[in-house]
């Protein structure tokens, strides 16, 4: 996956890193909510969201619900 910095814009990849940012935003829905209705896009927004944890500093300690309770403890 890109750094979702636009790399890649309008494709499959540019959604799961918008989702992502989304999510970080603090906007959005629940993350286990995604998981239930698709599960290989889930797994895709989980390495998103670590690949924008690692290359954006205010995305570090924020926490996305549904997701930081359960999957990455």
């Amino acid at each position: 996956m890109n750094s979702g910095l636009g790399e890649r814009m309008g494709t499959h990849e540019d959604l799961v890193y918008a989702i992502a940012h989304t999510l970080l935003g603090g906007e959005g829905c629940d993350y286990r909510k995604i998981k239930a209705a698709s599960p290989e896009f889930g797994e895709e927004l989980v390495e998103a969201i670590r690949v924008l944890r690692e290359n954006v500093p205010e995305y570090r300690d924020v926490k996305v619900p549904g997701l930081d309770t359960e999957v990455m403890k």
